[in-house]
């Protein structure tokens, strides 16, 4: 299907955007997450595009939009604000918001700070951050959140995320999936490469994912979410302690459901068609 890109600014910042599909259908704006870009959404795109106009934007500090300096440029309301800037830009009052990873927890955030901008949302592979605070001082969690800790401390942390060109890090999160081919590999790693882009990635858990989120002597509360809500969840994510059903239900005030697909955390690569089915049919209840 045919794509076209182009830059949407919010202040000083500038959102690389790819769309698809139909300008007069309904907008989608499908949120990738760490340490994706828009290249995430290559294979389900597409899918929802038949029905719908899609934009996939490149998160600031990612792919080819702005790489600000310092923490609080990456702080949520900053990262909500890009939302609907492209929203605006596309001439768009009310959209559908779909997320991945952290682009789910921007989705979270705004179905409970924008609501009114959001029709329906899907959110995929990041559970909302109370659920995650209900994990605070669980092992097994701490561990494999252990990771983003580095980028907590700094310059030391970031340069042994990119051990060997980046290599350590590839590995580390994408695994042996074969969906995820050497070639998209290669292209990942050239982003990461891009001067600035991995101090700018590393920003979002500084902003965001602070050991604090883990501990259970600090208190954490957010708003309900009052946007419809369908929560997809990878059986064998490799960022998250064991799922539990239904978790995400207590901190949505509206219609919500959730489904755990038999893929790891790249749903996105490993069940392109199941994820559009699941998405499109939550999106056309509207």
């Amino acid at each position: 299907m045919k794509s076209t890109t182009s830059t949407v600014s919010n202040g000083a910042i500038e959102i690389h955007i790819v769309e698809r599909g139909d300008p007069t259908a309904d907008l989608v704006i499908a949120l990738h997450g760490w340490p994706d870009s828009s290249m995430g959404w290559i294979h389900v795109a597409p899918l929802l595009a038949k029905r719908f106009r899609v934009i996939t934007p490149a998160n600031r500090g990612f792919g080819l939009s702005s790489k600000p300096v310092g923490t609080d440029q990456y702080r949520m309301s900053e990262l909500i604000g890009d939302v609907m800037a492209i929203a605006d830009w596309a001439g768009v009052e009310r959209f559908h918001l779909v997320g991945h990873d952290f682009g789910a927890a921007v989705t979270w955030a705004m179905s409970s700070f924008a609501p009114r901008r959001i029709r329906r949302a899907v959110t995929m592979a990041a559970p909302h951050a109370q659920v995650m605070h209900q994990s605070a001082g669980d092992l097994r969690q701490i561990t494999k959140s252990a990771y983003t800790f580095l980028m907590n401390i700094g310059e030391a942390g970031e340069r042994l995320l990119m051990a060997e060109d980046f290599g350590l890090l590839e590995r580390f999160v994408f695994g042996d999936i074969a969906e995820i081919s050497a070639d998209d590999r290669d292209s990942y790693k050239a982003q990461w490469r891009q001067p600035g882009a991995f101090t700018a990635m590393a920003e979002w858990y500084r902003a965001h994912y602070t050991p604090d989120l883990l501990n259970p002597d600090i208190a954490f509360e957010l708003p309900a979410a009052t946007v419809p809500i369908r929560y997809l969840h990878g059986e064998r994510d490799f960022a998250f302690v064991p799922y539990r059903d239904m978790a995400n239900a207590e901190f949505v005030a509206a219609e919500y459901d959730e489904f755990v697909l038999d893929t790891s955390h790249w749903m996105l690569f490993e069940a392109p068609d199941r994820v559009a089915e699941l998405v499109l049919d939550w999106l056309d209840r509207d």
